[in-house]
């Protein structure tokens, strides 16, 4: 039994012909490649059966690293015990998570006529919160190697600093996650809360692989981003593992640009009701599978970055320093030798400490650049020129003088701007978030006014996208003048002359005695 067509040639647009699931041309159905059968009411079981079978690979392979990594872990360890080779790191649970979520994908496609409609809906959308999380702990990772630098990555271990950040973050997802099931068993009109779904989805992964590219181009493409302590030994690329630095650099793009296309796919998803009648069947099916095939490539990308489960020290991904064909180790800067007291009471009393950082090991020496006197006398240049970079306003005369003597700060300026420490992570992170909400705003605005023929909701939306754009570019104007403020301040030196201890303290000593 075919369809019926209104005219030769012509596929009718109504949700009746072909079930709602392909196009009919000349009486007969052409589904989509989800489904089969006349009237398109069966599901296409050998599409089904060869895409859960690869994912099925992949939760395989993930499941059998995981299992060589606590292996080889239980072996390195000397006095061999199962619940210590079992301790949580990163490696592991992204052997662990990439198998989930390839399991659960996999049986999506593997039960299509046996699942419920509203647990079939739930099952497909897990999917997206669990690449999240292994994206997310990834992202993490590469910000405490970029920023961390005294922690030692040669060995497997987990998250120190950025656990919170990363738990708060994928309370997200899964709270999402919760709430479509919830609603799924609520809500009868399933397309409407999927596409909300799929949007929230799409806007969180956005967020994961702008962070993940920042620091995946702070760590893989500025070599001397996140794990060299000293800049000027790196003059010439020899130091630098070729091997590696590529694998690194395809690795981070390859998984960006895919990342990118499953956002745009669920930002298709979501407006799926506005397109999806209005394009023949086969470019909705080369849209199915090609995001099939990203989604699998997205799973595929951690085994295969991940390959080595028994030496993770090995692997660019975990060990950025694996760059580097040789240990740099850190250079301790100069500094003046200063004479000790003649007894331990005067020296500790007498002692001189940087009013910001309070560390008594710096070798760096001490300045006075202002007329305060005690406690808050003396200062690192460096830690004074960092809290001057990181107390910077839009007012800098204001800024490069004492806050609490008021004396203005002697500095020498340079025509040259330090530009590194202007524009930071964070100065980039927020260009990104600012640059893209314009962009979806100027799409979103464009895509109601074409919908919609009503002149007061053309008006209205006009008028919220130029108020939204006003308030990116006002913001985007004052982050783009701070970055500069803060490569201005970066730049100067603060000319003053370093404190003599030695000859205080004889001084004082002297004056003791004569008493």
């Amino acid at each position: 039994m075919g369809c019926s067509s209104t005219a030769l040639g012509e596929a009718p647009r109504d949700d009746q012909a072909c079930s709602g699931r392909g196009d009919c041309l000349n009486g007969t159905c052409l589904c989509e490649i989800r489904y089969s059968g006349d009237e398109c009411s069966a599901f296409n079981l050998p599409y089904h059966a060869g895409v859960s079978s690869i994912f099925y690979f992949v939760a395989l392979v993930s499941l059998i690293q995981l299992l060589i990594c606590i292996v080889a872990e239980y072996q390195r360890l000397k006095q061999p015990s199962f619940l210590r080779a079992c301790r949580l790191t990163t490696q592991k649970l992204l052997y662990f998570f990439v198998f989930v979520a390839a399991l659960l994908r996999g049986a999506y496609f593997t039960t299509p006529e046996i699942l419920q409609p509203v647990w079939a809906s739930s099952l497909m959308s897990a999917y997206y919160p669990l690449l999240m999380t292994c994206a997310s702990l990834v992202v993490c990772l590469w910000a405490e190697i970029f920023h961390l630098r005294d922690i030692r990555w040669e060995k497997s271990q987990f998250l120190s600093k950025s656990f919170l950040g990363f738990m708060a973050f994928n309370l997200l997802p899964y709270s999402l996650l919760a709430a479509e099931v919830l609603f799924s068993q609520l809500i009868t009109d399933r397309n409407t809360y999927s596409h909300i779904f799929n949007g929230c989805y799409a806007a969180l992964l956005l967020i994961v692989v702008v962070f993940f590219l920042i620091y995946g181009v702070e760590v893989f493409f500025k070599v001397r981003g996140g794990f060299v302590y000293d800049y000027g030994n790196l003059s010439s690329t020899q130091n630098v593992n070729a091997s590696q630095l590529h694998q690194s650099r395809f690795g981070l793009l390859s998984q960006a640009i895919m990342l990118i296309v499953i956002v745009g796919f669920l930002t298709s998803e979501t407006l799926g009701d506005f397109w999806k009648k209005k394009v023949p069947v086969y470019s909705r099916n080369w849209h199915d599978i090609v995001f099939r095939l990203v989604e699998v490539g997205v799973a595929l990308w951690f085994p295969c970055c991940l390959w080595n489960s028994m030496a993770p020290e090995q692997l660019w991904i975990l060990n950025p320093k694996k760059l580097l064909s040789r240990q740099i180790e850190p250079v301790a800067s100069s500094s003046q030798g200063t004479a000790k007291a003649t007894e331990e009471g005067q020296a500790a009393l007498l002692k001189k400490d940087c009013w910001i950082c309070y560390d008594p090991d710096k070798t760096e020496p001490l300045i006075q650049p202002c007329k305060c006197t005690g406690d808050v006398s003396s200062v690192h240049h460096e830690c004074l020129r960092r809290w001057l970079v990181e107390s910077c306003s839009k007012s800098d005369d204001v800024l490069l003088k004492c806050k609490v003597c008021d004396a203005p700060y002697e500095v020498k300026r340079t025509s040259k701007l330090d530009w590194e420490k202007g524009f930071t992570v964070q100065h980039w992170a927020k260009t990104v978030i600012l640059v893209t909400l314009m962009c979806i705003t100027g799409a979103s605005a464009w895509v109601i006014i074409q919908l919609y023929v009503d002149p007061i909701v053309r008006v209205l939306t006009a008028g919220f996208a130029v108020i939204i754009g006003y308030v990116c570019v006002k913001l985007l104007g004052e982050n783009t003048f701070t970055a500069y403020q803060r490569a201005k301040v970066s730049s100067i030196n603060i000319v003053t002359s370093e404190l003599d201890v030695t000859e205080k303290l004889n001084t004082i000593c002297q004056d003791v005695t004569c008493n």
